[in-house]
């Protein structure tokens, strides 16, 4: 084997192919530029923030639990994010998450790995990027972005901090 592909270890591989198209175990990822101050071990749950608790937010999330559900509690929703109070408080009791109404807050948060970003289409672009540059892996609701300018940023991002971006 060579070196590349011998630090591609049987843990890693069935990490990854396990996500069934979710991506999550590719965003347990540790050792690039932009770390999200928290090492991954084998053992560890991916902590997934939630920006944005409206329609698609709330079902992405329950599809990341039934994922965790199923997967010996891979990932767990630790902080949710609206700007509308009352869908911030029903999705943080739901989850026993911390709420907040700024998702600057839920970036600013250590133990977030990583996040579901369903915010209106017109902020994507904006958090995924500012996700990215905070060493957070992220899952972004389409449309990625509205701009050939924003789709370069977020290409040139990605390829600076080595995070996993994935849009669905």
């Amino acid at each position: 084997m060579s070196s590349e592909t011998s630090s591609f270890d049987r843990r890693n591989f069935l990490k990854t192919v396990g996500a069934g198209g979710l991506a999550l175990p590719a965003m347990a990822r540790a050792g690039s530029k932009m770390t999200g101050g928290r090492v991954l071990g084998a053992n560890d749950r991916i902590n997934i923030g939630l920006i944005g608790c409206g329609g698609r937010g709330s079902d992405d999330a329950e599809s990341f639990t039934r994922y965790a559900a199923q997967n010996n509690n891979a990932c767990q929703i630790v902080a949710v994010c609206d700007v509308y109070e009352k869908r911030k408080r029903q999705e943080a009791e739901r989850y026993k998450a911390k709420g907040f109404l700024d998702y600057r807050e839920v970036l600013a948060l250590p133990e977030v790995d990583a996040l579901i970003i369903a915010t209106p289409d017109h902020w994507h672009a904006k958090i995924a990027l500012d996700a990215m540059d905070k060493g957070k892996d992220v899952y972004l609701e389409k449309p990625m972005c509205h701009t050939n300018d924003e789709i370069r940023q977020l290409v040139n991002t990605v390829k600076e901090t080595k995070r996993v971006l994935q849009v669905g």
